[in-house]
């Protein structure tokens, strides 16, 4: 099996798609019978990641034109889109921006090309369906949930958590976006007995308040602090599937997520405690109260986190596209 993965990763820090995406890359081309090649002619597979071309490319983007050429020159391979966001949902800039500026063009060039694929794979039911009301009419598709990479799974003790200590909680973007919720992060630093501590970049317009900055980390260094803390912390809303959340939850953390919309419920409604906007400290001593038997059931579904899961099913979905080429 020749996979093309038409986004094009980096090995530095670069959101989430490029570590999903990294990662992924890495547990498929493990396998014996699983190639990467960087010629279209002879793929299997052309793999989309949306329409990006991802940071270690010089072309932002594929237009539908990009990939009936792709077709045109390899009849018999399979493109299978996995889905992102659309910018009416994530960037609502009022309709005439969005009609008269890029986004309407965008969104249909996206909506275009995942109607024309073979196979759709859609991150979590919530990004379904948005997808659903902005015109997505395709009929094979599936839903898989990201998995975090290997190291995330080499914490393996959660740290005490006494009556008398600080509740530590991590919280983790790279994005400066008022979905984001960063106000919400430095409302939670101002409470007793907490300590926030934030991987990724902060917006300027907003006072971190106590929280302690750690910078834009790479995987070991997170890892170094995932194994202090005892929650991730993630207020963050409309996320298709939050590659932070989920690095949180497989390093063992249960979270304390946003149930507005977005799918962080989807993902974590087992294992984390949705926070209360307007009363953070309750949610505060819920967690507290909550972490040994929260902690106890991550530990039993921690796997379904791992990029192994995530790989497992990819995989199957590829397997199958080709067999149902072949006949």
């Amino acid at each position: 099996m020749k996979i093309y993965l038409t986004y094009k990763t980096v090995d530095k820090p670069w959101g989430g798609a490029n570590n999903f995406l990294r990662s992924l890359k890495e547990k498929l081309a493990s396998q014996e019978e699983i190639s990467f090649t960087e010629e279209t002619e002879e793929a299997d597979i052309i793999f989309m990641n949306q329409v990006s071309a991802g940071p270690g490319s010089d072309k932002r983007h594929y237009t539908l034109t990009d990939i009936k050429k792709m077709k045109e020159a390899n009849p018999n391979a399979r493109v299978i889109i996995r889905a992102v966001s659309l910018k009416i949902h994530f960037y609502p800039t009022g309709p005439f921006k969005y009609y008269f500026g890029n986004g309407w063009r965008s969104d249909r060039n996206v909506i275009s090309i995942m109607n024309y694929a073979d196979f759709v794979i859609f991150q979590s039911a919530y990004q379904k369906s948005f997808f659903d009301k902005h015109g997505f009419r395709g009929k094979k598709f599936t839903i898989i949930h990201n998995g975090a990479a290997d190291i995330f799974g080499e914490v393996l003790e959660r740290p005490e958590l006494k009556d008398n200590q600080d509740l530590y909680i991590l919280s983790s973007s790279v994005g400066k976006g008022k979905m984001k919720k960063h106000d919400l992060i430095a409302a939670a630093s101002l409470l007793d007995r907490v300590k926030v501590f934030h991987a990724g970049t902060w917006p300027d317009d907003i006072s971190p308040e106590k929280i302690n900055l750690c910078g834009v980390l790479d995987h070991l260094a997170l890892k170094k602090i995932m194994s202090r803390c005892h929650y991730f912390y993630h207020p963050a809303i409309r996320d298709a599937c939050p590659n932070s959340l989920i690095e949180g939850l497989y390093a063992g953390m249960p979270a304390l997520y946003n149930s507005a919309e977005g799918s962080s419920q989807e993902l974590a409604h087992d294992v984390g405690i949705a926070i209360n906007e307007k009363d953070l400290s309750s949610t505060i001593r819920q967690a507290r109260n909550s972490y040994e038997v929260i902690s106890d059931a991550l530990l039993l579904a921690r796997d379904r986190y791992g990029i192994k899961r995530a790989a497992e099913d990819y995989y199957k979905i590829f397997k199958a596209q080709i067999e149902a080429q072949n006949g």
